[in-house]
């Protein structure tokens, strides 16, 4: 441990040309931890109980494995599992910790907990905070494999950092901001160019087998795996089933999915439920989903949204192969989105990563061909547009 923090010390402090992306991580920390204990010990954020009182529930019946206490976690845990295991340890140490100070027994130590569980809520809160993190951490490498740009790298760090919905849903204990650090860091991996093509993809697959255990939109993150390979690898299909990496790789996401699945079925309950291919009567349109998405970012990061516009312009005609597997993978986000869940603002964050890169791109091709006095201005206004909704 004390050398990985030697070297990342190193890292920021060696080199001047860091300087820019140690800032952007450090703020954009700070913009997650910052009000994470916001309404304890109300419980006024949807959604955070399930993967949390799943948690609590398996330390009280003393079990890993929710699906042989059916009913004990009905009503309570209708999330996938995952999300609730990293919650385990620290909770354990949180009320062991606690108990040690408390007068009283355990029966009264349960109602004590029950009556103020805001510890629980500020740990799990935390987990968000770092998987939003760490997510600005992996689209600024994800940037510089793509384009070999640094200065892109650290603008797209800069839209990740400070964009609306991921620094909101860091605060909250919901699988939104796991599913974007997942999505992010299989755009890294599979964009890595000194990785061999099946270590890209077989890490991949162990990366979508890991998520879908956290929710079931990682699930679409195989889309992209497919469009990435059809787009930069573009072997054979022949030759591409007679390699003996994909057919490891796809048993390990089967073997991933299947062991999640087992663990809590009715954590994938609702998936079946959801969307215009499970309903006899369209919830939205397709063209209407697309416009909803348009119109929610239009309000919440209109400046995220005139660079993606902007860098997907400019990368059609100068990087069409990129602009065809970026641009590409959101219109199928959407598409199945549209098929299998209803529309939600915060569905379009595991999108953030790829829209994050684009903008980067956009606004550093604004830059570069701007006159000296707009350039001097620009990226300040982008920035203080960036920080005023949070």
């Amino acid at each position: 441990m004390r050398v990985l923090v030697r070297k990342i010390f190193q890292f920021f402090s060696g080199k001047k040309d860091h300087l820019p992306l140690a800032v952007i991580l450090f703020l954009s920390v700070v913009v997650r931890f910052v009000g994470i204990d916001f309404g304890l010990p109300l419980w006024l954020v949807g959604d955070e109980v399930s993967h949390i009182f799943g948690a609590l529930k398996m330390l009280e019946l003393k079990t890993l494995l929710p699906v042989l206490h059916d009913n004990d976690f009905a009503g309570i845990f209708y999330y996938t599992p995952y999300l609730s295991y990293i919650y385990l340890l620290p909770y354990s140490a949180a009320a062991g910790i606690k108990f040690l100070f408390f007068s009283g027994n355990f029966s009264q130590f349960k109602n004590y907990l029950i009556a103020d569980p805001s510890i629980f809520f500020i740990i799990a809160r935390t987990v968000s905070a770092i998987f939003g993190s760490l997510t600005v951490l992996f689209v600024y490498a994800a940037a510089k494999n793509i384009f070999q740009n640094k200065k892109i790298a650290l603008l797209s760090a800069l839209f990740i950092g400070f964009g609306f919905l991921p620094v909101s849903y860091s605060h909250w204990a919901r699988h939104w901001t796991a599913i974007t650090f997942f999505y992010s860091m299989g755009i890294y991996i599979l964009s890595h160019p000194n990785f061999s093509i099946a270590k890209r993809y077989f890490a991949a697959a162990l990366l979508l087998g890991i998520g879908i255990g956290f929710n079931v939109q990682m699930s679409i993150f195989g889309v992209f795996a497919l469009i990435w390979f059809f787009a930069f690898d573009r072997w054979p299909i022949g030759k591409l089933l007679r390699q003996k990496w994909l057919w490891q790789s796809i048993l390990a996401f089967i073997l991933l999915f299947g062991l999640a699945f087992a663990i809590w079925p009715k954590g994938y309950g609702f998936f079946l439920l959801m969307g215009n291919a499970a309903s006899s009567t369209k919830v939205f349109s397709l063209f209407g989903v697309f416009k909803f998405y348009f119109l929610a970012f239009l309000s919440a990061e209109p400046v995220l949204l005139f660079f993606v516009f902007l860098g997907m312009l400019r990368m059609f005609f100068v990087e069409r192969r990129k602009a065809l597997a970026l641009g590409g993978f959101v219109f199928a986000y959407l598409f199945f989105f549209y098929l299998f869940f209803r529309p939600y603002d915060r569905y379009i964050l595991p999108l953030y990563p790829i829209l994050a890169i684009v903008a980067g791109y956009g606004l550093h091709r604004f830059l570069e061909y701007a006159p000296r006095h707009i350039r001097v201005i620009a990226l300040p206004l982008v920035c203080a547009f960036l920080f005023v909704p949070i």
